[in-house]
This record gives structure tokens, C-alpha cells and sequence, in this order.
């Protein structure tokens, strides 16, 4: 088996074509789950320092399990009390042991890992009505997230909209074609 996939897999990068891929199963349910804009896990998102190997809470979600226990933006996570921190385990509890630099002191939090729906989408009312939206990824869930934000600041009396696509990496272009469906016009299409 691993042969035949070895055979696949070179077939496929001998083309030297950047946007074709081979994936074996596991390879193409890890792709499945970063692009559907949900996981499980507990809601936060980290980053690792390549030099020393620190692992930094870069932010929580929002209402997710991480922030409610207490998890910050700046954290260090020092220990993680089970090796399994993805998959199939929603509901099960982990302890998340974290170094807190602003109050110099270590902090445990149980937390109960769920299926966090990613926020691909934040949005907000600047002055003089001008709605500001702000779209990181398009997976799964965006359009739907851009939607209700749009939804909310017509609601409020926006005038005006400011769309930040800055730093978005890109993404599956249903979503993408799903937002422009919804913001222009059939002439301008």
C-alpha cells in the first residue's frame, strides 16, 4: 500500500504543477477539516517559536471553551496533560497547565474540548455609518459568517463598507464567489 501511494504521489509532483496534488485519505481528511472552517479542539490559536520551541496563545475565540476558562492572548502553554489535542475527542476534558507573563505565575484550566466553528469573519460600525468587515479565510463557513455580518450592519444603518482582506491567505473559491455573489451587482459580475 505505501508503495502504491509512493507511486501516486510521484506521478502526481512529476508534473511540477503547483495546483495539482495527490492526497492519500488521511492527507485529504486533514484538508477536509482545515478547509470546512470547523474542529475540535478548545478554541484558541497559537503560535510556536521556531528557535526555542514556545508555544504563545495568539487569541482566543471568542465564547469558545478556551476563553471561557480563562485562556489569554499572550499565554504559554507549558503543559497539555494528554498527548491527543485534535480529532475525534469532543466532549472529553484536557488540562491545559499555561504560563501567564503578565502576572509572572503558572495557571491550570480544565477545559472541555467541542467543535469550535472558526470565526473567519469580524466585522464592526465605524463613524459615519461605514460598516468595516474583516474576512481571514474563505472555507466553508465564511460566506455565511459574511453574511450575517453584512446582515447586521444594514441593520445598524450602514452607509457605507470597508471589506479588509489583508493577510487572507486565500481559500476555496465557492466561498469567495459566494461573498462577490453577494456584494455586486449582475452588470458588475
Amino acid at each position: 500500500d505505501d508503495m502504491v501511494e509512493g507511486i501516486y504521489k510521484g506521478y502526481v509532483d512529476a508534473l511540477n504543477e503547483p495546483y495539482t496534488v495527490y492526497y492519500t485519505k488521511e492527507e485529504y481528511d486533514q484538508l477536509q477539516e482545515s478547509t470546512s472552517g470547523k474542529y475540535s479542539g478548545i478554541g484558541v490559536v497559537v503560535s510556536q517559536n521556531k528557535e526555542t520551541g514556545v508555544i504563545t496563545v495568539v487569541r482566543p475565540f471568542e465564547g469558545s471553551p478556551g476563553a471561557e476558562a480563562g485562556i489569554l492572548k499572550d499565554d504559554i502553554l507549558y503543559k497539555v496533560a494528554d498527548k491527543e489535542v485534535t480529532g475525534v475527542d469532543v466532549g472529553s476534558t484536557v488540562s491545559i497547565e499555561v504560563y501567564r507573563p503578565s502576572e509572572d505565575k503558572y495557571l491550570t484550566f480544565e477545559v472541555e474540548r467541542k467543535t469550535i466553528e472558526i470565526p473567519m469573519v469580524t466585522s464592526k460600525m465605524l463613524d459615519n455609518n461605514i460598516g468595516y468587515v474583516a474576512v481571514y479565510e474563505f472555507e466553508e463557513t465564511t460566506s455565511e459568517q459574511f453574511n450575517q455580518a453584512i446582515d447586521a450592519l444594514t441593520a445598524q444603518g450602514m452607509e457605507g463598507l470597508i471589506i479588509d482582506l489583508r493577510d487572507n491567505p486565500g481559500g476555496l473559491v465557492n466561498s469567495a464567489t459566494a461573498i462577490l455573489d453577494r456584494i455586486l451587482t449582475k452588470d458588475q459580475l
